[in-house]
């Protein structure tokens, strides 16, 4: 009797909880309906990354399905590239490519950020000066000037690329992580687990890291969209994936230097992917700094929980 009366308020309490995630979902969307779209395009571009082969019309590599530089029609409803191939098909193709690095890299580049910055803050001393000073060395290049460099001493491919990627990541957000930990370190219950003996690593991982989670978060959706902007560039310049692989920023390349040969629809759905991708990143990330932001709890411009 008594394991069943345990049972249904186990039971309720799961329910409740659901319940309760699902009206915060809701109560997020009707006040952030545009953090909600852009969570809509992130997932529909996830989506077509998972499963190309379902959604995809064509083969993409397949050759002659039509005419070399075809137009728009009902079969190919983006036209064909130089080789025949259904061009729709491989957008959608590219977005396996181009949004797994993307994804993958901030992952990488972001979780090291968040380590060397927590350390770097906690320990401070020597540590934090030989940290900051090879963060100065690194902030001093762009982005993608730093991806070029990492990309040219190693074979191109999609791993070499998100490496480069996740490196030029590191330095900003090692900054930013680490100002967040300079104000957390100094609370009143981490100087108490201190007192008591408790282990640095136990002051990073109980006290430290929970409090600079919905940080790396928002970190993190703020950052996917110039990641895969970063590697649509690299495959531009002929210098990230190879051009053999269907990436959107290889897509683009093709389709504006046969711009004037074939037709002005080539490089249209690899930009307009790109873009949306891009977009629907940027508009989660702002949503998700409101919510999760603990400056803007509690005020207008912070919405609901989650």
């Amino acid at each position: 009797m008594a394991g069943s009366t345990t049972g249904i308020f186990v039971g309720t309490s799961w329910q409740f909880r659901v319940q309760h995630q699902i009206r915060n979902l809701l109560k997020f969307v009707q006040t952030k309906p545009l953090a909600a779209f852009g969570a809509f395009l992130v997932i529909f571009m996830i989506a077509l990354a998972v499963f190309p082969n379902q959604i995809a019309p064509h083969e993409p590599d397949r050759p002659n399905l039509g005419a070399r530089y075809g137009a728009p029609t009902s079969e190919f409803l983006a036209g064909t590239d130089q080789l025949g191939r259904d061009v729709l098909s491989r957008t959608i193709h590219g977005a396996q490519v181009s949004v797994r690095i993307g994804i993958i890299s901030v992952l990488i580049g972001k979780t090291i950020a968040l380590v060397v910055g927590m350390m770097s803050a906690y320990f401070g001393g020597v540590v934090d000066l030989l940290v900051q000073r090879l963060v100065d060395v690194l902030i001093a290049f762009p982005g993608l000037i730093l991806a070029m460099f990492w990309v040219t001493l190693f074979e191109p491919g999609p791993w070499t690329v998100t490496f480069a990627i996740a490196v030029g990541l590191l330095p900003g957000s090692v900054r930013v992580v680490r100002s967040q930990v300079l104000a957390i370190r100094e609370y009143t219950y981490v100087e108490a687990a201190r007192a008591i003996g408790a282990s640095s690593s136990r002051i990073l991982l109980r006290h430290v890291f929970p409090n600079v989670t919905a940080l790396f978060i928002v970190i993190i959706s703020l950052s996917v969209g110039g990641a895969i902007i970063t590697e649509s560039s690299l495959s531009f310049l002929g210098i990230g994936v190879s051009q053999d692989i269907p990436t959107w920023g290889n897509m683009v390349r093709a389709g504006t230097n046969n711009l004037f040969i074939a037709g002005w629809w080539l490089p249209i759905p690899p930009s307009v992917a790109l873009a949306l991708t891009v977009y629907g990143f940027n508009l989660l990330g702002d949503g998700l700094r409101d919510v999760l932001d603990p400056r803007l709890r509690g005020s207008r411009a912070g919405g609901t929980r989650l």
